[in-house]
């Protein structure tokens, strides 16, 4: 099994900054009501903050997911199959996705390189800030998803070795 101590920092890592996001936004979404209800004064700037945010906590969840092969997929049909299938359609489609991690890395990074010299409407800050969780949360789950072949190519191995074995009998 693969299972290198810097991935589990890493994922760690990523969760802990997902879960500080989501706490950033949910307390300013109550400071945006206390200020528009209780102040009657509504901050410009709070909405798109909060989505950025809310962006940035996506694209991060979504590596912590598959890394933790939480990631969707129907349970109870793949739960009819062999382990062998079962784990040569695991890798199957993290190739996949690797492949579409790749892409989205790419092309985010020429996205965010593009929006760099736009700005916000209420913060004002560049708008590479809407495209850089896509490159972010792309590459991430690229490395996971690559870890996780790797690791279902020893398990096949395994089992493979373990069949052998018992073909010897």
């Amino acid at each position: 099994m693969v299972d290198h101590k810097l991935f589990r920092i890493l994922d760690r890592t990523l969760l802990a900054l997902s879960a500080a996001i989501l706490a950033a936004i949910a307390g300013l979404t109550i400071v945006q009501v206390f200020y528009r209800y209780v102040l009657n004064n509504a901050l410009s700037w709070s909405a798109e903050l909060t989505r950025i945010g809310f962006i940035w906590m996506t694209f991060i969840g979504s590596a912590v997911a598959i890394n933790r092969r939480r990631h969707l997929r129907i349970d109870s049909i793949i739960g009819l199959l062999s382990e062998k299938v079962r784990i040569l359609l695991d890798v199957f489609v993290h190739v996949i996705v690797a492949a579409i991690m790749i892409f989205l890395t790419i092309r985010g990074y020429s996205l965010a390189v593009r929006a760099i010299n736009t700005i916000t409407g209420a913060l004002m800050w560049p708008r590479t800030v809407f495209f850089l969780p896509l490159v972010f949360g792309a590459f991430f789950m690229f490395v996971f998803s690559i870890r996780i072949i790797a690791e279902d190519v020893v398990k096949l191995r395994a089992l493979k070795m373990k069949s052998d074995k018992e073909g010897e009998k």
